[in-house]
């Protein structure tokens, strides 16, 4: 080697594949995968009955670049909390109170939440916006049977 060339490098060969590294980037399950979503949100976050599903979807998003489906998160969050009885219980509690704050909110639509009064049980809600309310009185009256649902001696 020359002294003015004492800095340079001579490369005999390119290798253009890393193996410093190790091979690629292990493969993962599917964003929509059950097993694979609850093992990301237990590892990453600590799930309550409380937690919001907007959360677990913006750290699914933040950590994994994924875009995963409320209800997916929503069945997640349930699966993670053993699937029990008390975090329905807990959910359907929460209704009067989201109910009272729609009627706040939109007073002109129609709301209806039915409870058990002798068992304090949901049994059932009704919620009609009152822009679609309003679009009721332009439709004829027309009743339309659908035998989908008909079996046996219906049919």
């Amino acid at each position: 080697m020359n002294k003015e060339n004492e800095n340079e490098i001579i490369v005999d060969k390119v290798v253009s594949e890393h193996t410093c590294i190790g091979d690629r980037q292990a493969k993962r399950g599917a964003a929509s995968c059950q097993e694979w979503i609850q093992k990301v949100i237990a590892r990453y976050m600590d799930v309550k009955p409380t937690t919001p599903i907007k959360e677990i979807q913006s750290m699914i998003r933040i950590q994994f670049a994924e875009n995963v489906q409320y209800k997916v998160c929503q069945i997640a969050r349930l699966g993670l909390q053993g699937g029990d009885l008390a975090a329905h219980r807990l959910s359907f509690e929460l209704l009067p109170a989201y109910f009272d704050l729609l009627r706040q909110k939109a007073s002109r639509s129609h709301t209806n939440l039915e409870i058990d009064v002798r068992t304090n049980r949901f049994l059932r809600c009704f919620v009609c916006p009152y822009q679609s309310r309003g679009s009721w009185v332009h439709l004829r009256r027309f009743v339309a049977a659908n035998g989908t649902f008909l079996k046996g001696r219906f049919i």
